[in-house]
């Protein structure tokens, strides 16, 4: 994996982490494997782990203070019953796909 660390002040940092299977990596800013020197990280912000089960590298907030943000590049696919939580500046949002079944008058409305 290809650790991109952007908006840094000193510049740019580039790591590159070999991760095995069901590990636990940890990112922050101090006492931690991976260390990011940013203030607005919490000490032990989040963990990355390739499972094994679902072929996948996942990020797991750590009930960081500020949250994990995750700068969306493409789209993203919204399921039923599973939410996503956006922040887009000071507001979060959370979007949910949910099945409502529709009257036929409520049809008639949406014309």
């Amino acid at each position: 994996m290809v650790l991109d660390v952007l908006g840094i002040p000193e510049g740019k940092i580039i790591m590159v982490i070999k991760i095995p299977d069901d590990y636990n990596l940890e990112l922050g800013k101090s006492n931690v494997e991976v260390n990011i020197p940013d203030g607005t990280l919490d000490k032990q912000h989040g963990i990355l782990r390739y499972d094994r089960k679902i072929g996948e590298l996942v990020y797991l907030d750590n009930h960081s203070q500020l949250c994990s943000q995750l700068l969306v590049q493409r789209p993203i696919k919204l399921a039923p019953s599973k939410p996503i939580l956006l922040l887009n500046g000071i507001t979060i949002m959370r979007i949910e796909v949910k099945k409502i079944p529709l009257k036929l008058c409520d049809l008639a409305c949406l014309s």
